[in-house]
């Protein structure tokens, strides 16, 4: 069953089953969604670097550091996973 990692600021990682409405050869469908596989690699390495920025805002002080979280959080729903990953 798939799952949703959802990565706290300590480190930690909290993880939540997920429905698989559907698999089939090239493409899996989760809560309704479509993503073809070749896809899905080049989205978790494009979340990765979301989180290490975000990671790497989060320790640097600065006024911008809300502006670019947001920023963050935009690019992670374009992608259509802003509600499987929190940052808190």
């Amino acid at each position: 069953m798939p799952i949703i990692q959802t990565i706290l600021e300590g480190g930690d990682i909290k993880v939540k089953n997920l429905k698989t409405e559907n698999y089939s050869g090239k493409a899996r469908e989760i809560l309704g969604d479509s993503y073809p596989i070749e896809h899905i690699s080049k989205n978790i390495s494009t979340i990765q670097n979301i989180i290490s920025e975000f990671i790497r805002q989060k320790q640097t002080p600065a006024p911008n550091n809300l502006m670019e979280t947001q920023q963050s959080r935009c690019r992670l729903k374009q992608l259509g996973l802003s509600d499987g990953i929190s940052f808190t």
